[in-house]
């Protein structure tokens, strides 16, 4: 695909950046063509003051989704991790992992607030839609049933951005 983009004119490549999705080209051709452009000698900044390439609500929400995944995946992690602590704790009656898995709860509620904070941010670029995220269930339920909240939520998000 690189090569086939490579062989696009300046006016071309903005028009495959501009209307990607018109197009049905992936986000990751889009930063292909982006990336051509820049090598071409052309910035971001030129190319957006000049209504050249245009960031629409659904690259904003992609990237904040991304943002999201990557918050959302490292409480899981985190998940995870309290669950086996708490497990060990409790089998060799250690109170060294006891207070691991304190921190790692307390890191992963720091990262819920994250990943909530990046599902609003991203559905700020959604119109019409609301967040799913359920503020008082995620924390009460968090450290139980996380791992089910993480599959929907990533799922129902997904969703939203694709019918923009």
């Amino acid at each position: 695909m690189e090569e086939r983009l490579k062989g696009l004119t300046d006016a071309q490549l903005c028009d495959v950046v501009k209307n990607y999705v018109k197009y049905n080209y992936s986000i990751e051709t889009k930063e292909i063509a982006l990336k051509i452009l820049q090598e071409r000698g052309f910035s971001l900044d030129y190319l957006k003051n000049n209504n050249l390439i245009s960031t629409s609500n659904r690259d904003q929400a992609t990237n904040y989704y991304k943002e999201f995944r990557k918050k959302n995946t490292t409480g899981l992690i985190l998940y995870f991790t309290y669950i086996i602590l708490l497990i060990l704790s409790s089998a060799f009656h250690s109170n060294v992992l006891m207070l691991a898995a304190l921190a790692v709860i307390i890191m992963f509620f720091i990262s819920i607030i994250s990943a909530c904070n990046y599902a609003k941010k991203c559905y700020s670029f959604i119109p019409e839609k609301e967040s799913p995220i359920n503020y008082p269930l995620t924390f009460l339920t968090g450290p139980l049933l996380y791992f089910v909240l993480y599959y929907y939520y990533n799922k129902k998000i997904e969703e939203d951005i694709n019918e923009i």
